[in-house]
């Protein structure tokens, strides 16, 4: 009785370390160039539940693993990228990605503006020296108790 019920367990678990698969891609810019540091998340597509979260190396190659079979969506996201998303399918094997190009963000600034104001308090050999007309600049001040 003990050999069929380890024989048994033995094949469970067996057969559930063969659904696993992997599935890795590549992420690069528009000049071909790796894009290191990108967040890729791996989600269900019936329920959007997380299931991975990894982030790419040094050659923006990222790897899931202990996957079932099934259909999933892989969000990709980075700081100094736009971000993208696909559909992809699992059957029975691993997979590897064509690379996905992610697209950099435009950040152009209309103007700069610089300002800066005078000390409140200066401290020359050690004599503390409040500036009172930029304390009071701005503020309603009364001298009444």
């Amino acid at each position: 009785m003990r050999i069929i019920i380890w024989t048994i367990l033995f094949s469970i678990s067996l057969f559930s370390f063969a659904q696993q698969y992997k599935l890795k891609g590549t992420v690069i810019n528009e000049s071909n160039m790796p894009v290191e540091a990108t967040v890729c998340m791996l989600r269900l597509v019936n329920d959007s539940t997380a299931i991975q979260t990894v982030v790419t190396d040094q050659q923006g190659e990222f790897l899931f693993t202990g996957l079932a079979n099934g259909d999933y969506i892989i969000h990709l996201q980075h700081m100094a990228y736009e971000k993208d998303t696909q559909a992809v399918t699992l059957s029975d094997a691993d997979m590897e990605l064509p690379p996905f190009v992610l697209v950099s963000l435009s950040n152009e600034l209309n103007e700069i503006v610089v300002s800066r104001e005078r000390p409140v308090v200066k401290s020359p050999d050690g004599n503390l020296i409040f500036d009172i007309p930029q304390l009071v600049k701005d503020k309603v001040v009364s001298n009444a108790l």
